[in-house]
């Protein structure tokens, strides 16, 4: 497998890991040793199944970030992105 557990990890890694754990979710942070441009690449690189993956994706609404959250095996549907927050 082509990853290591983080041992130091980035500064946005310590605060998406705290929330994680504020929130009550008990997992941990794997860092790939190549780069994941895509769910699929992240699957075989971690030797897990691509609906396992979490992809983020940041776009505008309406001037404002808005932050999604997909599985990898899902695509974002824009237009119903766009009607779910009102944008």
């Amino acid at each position: 497998m082509a990853y290591r557990e983080i041992v130091t990890m980035h500064p946005n890694g310590v605060r998406v890991q705290a929330a994680l754990e504020a929130a009550g979710i008990r997992t941990r942070i794997v860092e790939t040793l190549e780069g994941s441009p895509t769910a699929v690449t992240a699957a075989a690189q971690l030797d897990i199944e691509v609906g396992q993956v979490a992809n983020s994706l940041l776009f505008e609404a309406d001037g404002k970030p808005l932050l999604v959250i997909t599985s990898g095996q899902h695509r974002a549907d824009l237009a119903r992105i766009a009607a779910f927050v009102g944008a």
